[in-house]
């Protein structure tokens, strides 16, 4: 029986194999994962000693990570990958991992609330209104896409030839979710179903588990809400797109995809690995959430002058 009434877990797969996601460098990616997932999960802890913070991985990691992790009081669960399986050359097939992961802790952990992440955030505050919220709904993000959005407009076009319907669903990110145990019963049920019907359809998306989560939110939507108001998604390199919601009506958990990479290994190389935690200042400003970074900046102006330069030849 778990110690605590909470989990917040970190699914992590990793095969040299499979597609991994797109925002990674693939020369040390195996490296830079471990590091940001010894961010995400220290972080989490931080804020919520009462609540038991686990990784599920399928891999063990080296020893450095697993000696950091559970001296920050992580617990590390080794689980295979053997379901929402498809094939190695799939988009985002690694990512398919995290329902994985969910499914195997609702199974075998009965706790009273259950939350994923992915491991490229930051936790800066306690879950408490969250699990509060999971009283009565299933969070999950809408990243608000719109029908001007590109990336809207393809999974909408997916949504409509898996369904058969063409239905405005709401596009639902991957990289959180929360529930009670009913409710993420329920969800993970949902997702297998659809999961089945893509297997034995030859179904393919190229949005990876956001395909299967926002059709489960669909099915569930009367019991869906939008956790928008405790996590964004901050876009912080070329592609700058960044609320001050960081700091004002500040959300829980801070999505940084562009900083797996930079930030998230700032973070762990200046403080983790020296067994401290940086403050919120040091954590804004390491993730370029106040200003793009210089080299960003010198790039993108670079870019504007030769296209200008190419428009006037």
């Amino acid at each position: 029986m778990p110690g605590n009434q909470s989990l917040i877990l970190v699914p992590f797969a990793f095969d040299e194999n499979k597609c991994t996601g797109v925002n990674v460098c693939k020369s040390g990616a195996y490296e830079t994962y471990c590091k940001n997932l010894c961010v995400s999960l220290i972080s989490a802890k931080k804020y919520n000693a009462d609540s038991d913070v686990a990784l599920v991985t399928n891999v063990s990691l080296p020893q450095k990570y697993r000696q950091l992790l559970t001296a920050n009081g992580i617990i590390l669960y080794q689980e295979a990958f053997d379901s929402f399986v498809f094939p190695d050359d799939y988009l985002w097939s690694l990512a398919f991992y995290k329902l994985c992961a969910l499914e195997k802790m609702v199974a075998k952990y009965e706790y009273q609330y259950y939350a994923y992440l992915d491991a490229d955030v930051i936790v800066q505050d306690s879950f408490e209104h969250i699990w509060r919220e999971c009283d009565d709904n299933i969070l999950l993000y809408d990243i608000n896409h719109g029908l001007g959005t590109a990336d809207y407009a393809i999974i909408t076009g997916e949504f409509s030839a898996f369904t058969g319907q063409k239905e405005l669903i709401t596009h639902y990110g991957g990289e959180f979710f929360a529930a009670n145990r009913e409710n993420a019963g329920r969800y993970i049920a949902c997702c297998k179903q659809i999961y089945d019907e893509m297997i034995s359809g030859n179904f393919k998306t190229s949005k990876g588990d956001e395909f299967i989560v926002s059709l489960a939110a669909h099915a569930l939507k009367q019991n869906v809400r939008n956790a928008g108001a405790y996590i964004f998604r901050f876009w912080t390199g070329a592609f700058y797109l960044v609320s001050t919601c960081y700091r004002f009506n500040a959300v829980t958990v801070l999505h940084l995809p562009t900083e797996k990479n930079h930030g998230m290994i700032k973070i762990f190389d200046r403080y983790l690995s020296k067994s401290k935690f940086p403050s919120k200042e040091r954590i804004y400003r390491c993730c370029h959430l106040r200003r793009p970074a210089f080299k960003t900046t010198v790039s993108v102006l670079k870019n504007r002058i030769f296209s200008h330069g190419k428009k006037d030849a």
